[in-house]
């Protein structure tokens, strides 16, 4: 078997890896671009009535510190809070099995039972029928003397 050639050394790898951090490093500071307000928005490019603001971060080192321990705290308590409530349910959750076991076998459910109304007749109405029909109802006109 043949080695295989690598085309990038190993300090060649750790050249530009160091080389990619300090772009990355860098490149925050370097390409800060102005931001420009234009009414109730913000832009980066010039508006008619726009004006230039600075919108640097200009918190020390210390307060921005301060703010993330604040933030580590507020999820701690938060991440507290969700594992007590959902411990919480699922307690309640089998109290309430259990109290539904228990229920079905004692509880008897009675309904009582409505009356239907009687139905009542319904009169079918008679169509007219014109005289001279075998099926028109028969007159008959008697004169007593």
């Amino acid at each position: 078997m043949t080695p295989v050639r690598t085309l990038v050394t190993i300090p060649a790898c750790r050249l530009l890896a160091s080389f990619a951090m300090g772009v990355l490093l860098y490149a925050p500071t370097a390409y800060a671009q102005t931001t420009y307000r234009c009414g109730n928005t913000y832009s980066q490019s010039p508006c008619a009535d726009g004006v230039a603001v600075d919108a640097q971060d200009k918190r020390t080192d210390a307060q921005k510190n301060q703010a993330d321990a604040t933030t580590a705290r507020v999820n701690a308590a938060q991440k507290e809070l969700e594992t007590e409530r959902l411990a919480r349910e699922k307690r309640e959750a089998a109290e309430n099995r259990k109290a539904a076991v228990k229920s079905k076998a004692t509880v008897v459910k009675i309904t009582p039972i409505k009356p239907k109304p009687p139905k009542k007749a319904v009169q079918k109405k008679q169509k007219p029928t014109p005289k001279g029909s075998l099926n028109a109802p028969l007159t008959l006109r008697v004169r007593w003397r």
